[in-house]
């Protein structure tokens, strides 16, 4: 078994927290067991030894399983003849090779030419021919892998073909878009620190992650954007909080004691970040805006927004901050389809109290 801490390149879900936060992250994992030939992180294992430590090949080959025998020769070709693999890279087609072959086998053996190994592989494995000429993993991950080592001061150069090899067994194309991005490094790993705690205590050590907010001119494009990707994945039930949701986002961003820090919200506002980017493809459509997302608020926005200018001719309710604010809170909310009623029916300002109680 070998040792040492890996880090795992893995996607990761916006929660009522950390509403701003990319959907990516980068968790802890331990080592790498080679079992019948294949490593955990998708690698071709050590080649079997005799009983003294030397390998005889001939025997070798001879009592493998034709499979790993005709995808390691797979691999040899695709590493010889394809811009976008490298052995640090060559893992997960490794595996996916051996999974069709266990299928359908391959017509491989040790000393099949490369033509022929990459056809067969190219009809084994659908996204081999694509991904042969250019591979944007590869770039993204060399990428991440450099700015995790020198940016984390826990983390060991040694452990740079680890965290290469996790990252390309998870890396899709809108990861590879968004590392690949203008985005500097420290703008990538405090972007996923602030939004996955083991990762930043793996990285800086615990209690490192920086907690300062990003200014409220720094906020604005920030709460704009989001709002934008919100309404461009939710149905049109949620465009009457559009103003209010821009209002809020831009508080959270500048002065929540769980704000995103300054380097998560330049990367959310930096161009090459989109509404497709990871963190934001599915923005709106999980808590705390799900209902606001999907029209299932309980209430319609005419009725919360009459509620709001009864509530808000009351004292006291500045925490309202504006009708618009108003409707987002009540829209977040699970209860609104009664206490919106009840403040609709509510005559004082002594009835709207009693509608908030438990509010």
């Amino acid at each position: 078994m070998a040792g040492g801490l890996v880090l795992l390149f893995a996607a990761c879900g916006s929660n009522a927290e950390k509403v701003a936060a990319p959907d990516c992250a980068i968790v802890a994992g331990i080592d790498a067991v080679t079992v019948d030939g294949v490593t955990a992180d998708g690698a071709p294992g050590d080649a079997a030894t005799t009983d003294d430590g030397a390998a005889d090949s001939g025997d070798v080959l001879a009592t493998l399983d034709p499979c790993l025998v005709a995808c390691d020769r797979a691999i040899d070709c695709a590493v010889i003849d394809c811009k976008g693999y490298t052995w640090a890279s060559s893992g997960p087609l490794y595996v996916d090779c051996v999974t069709s072959c266990d299928k359908q086998p391959l017509a491989l053996n040790a000393n099949s030419n490369c033509k022929d190994a990459s056809v067969a592989l190219a009809d084994a494995v659908p996204t081999f021919s694509a991904l042969c000429s250019s591979n944007p993993c590869q770039q993204a991950c060399a990428k991440l892998t450099g700015c995790v080592v020198s940016e984390c001061e826990k983390v060991d150069a040694a452990a740079g073909p680890g965290i290469e090899a996790d990252c390309l067994k998870t890396c899709t194309p809108q990861t590879s878009a968004w590392v690949n991005g203008g985005a500097t490094c420290n703008a990538l790993i405090e972007g996923i620190a602030s939004n996955d705690a083991a990762f930043a205590s793996n990285c800086h050590g615990a209690g490192t992650t920086p907690t300062t907010c990003a200014t409220q001119a720094q906020c604005a494009p920030y709460g704009n954007k989001l709002t934008g990707c919100l309404l461009k994945n939710c149905s049109a039930a949620a465009k009457p909080y559009e103003t209010g949701l821009q209002t809020a986002l831009t508080a959270f961003c500048a002065g929540d004691a769980k704000c995103p820090t300054p380097a998560v919200v330049a990367s959310i506002v930096a161009p090459t970040t989109t509404c497709a980017s990871p963190g934001l493809a599915q923005f709106g459509k999980a808590a705390p805006f799900k209902r606001i997302c999907d029209g299932t608020v309980g209430a319609s926005a005419t009725e919360i927004a009459s509620a709001c200018t009864g509530l808000m001719t009351c004292p006291n309710t500045d925490w309202l901050v504006s009708k618009d604010v108003c409707l987002v809170l009540f829209g977040m909310r699970d209860d609104a389809a009664t206490r919106i009623p009840c403040l609709n029916a509510a005559t004082d300002c002594a009835a709207r109290g009693a509608c908030l109680q438990g509010f």
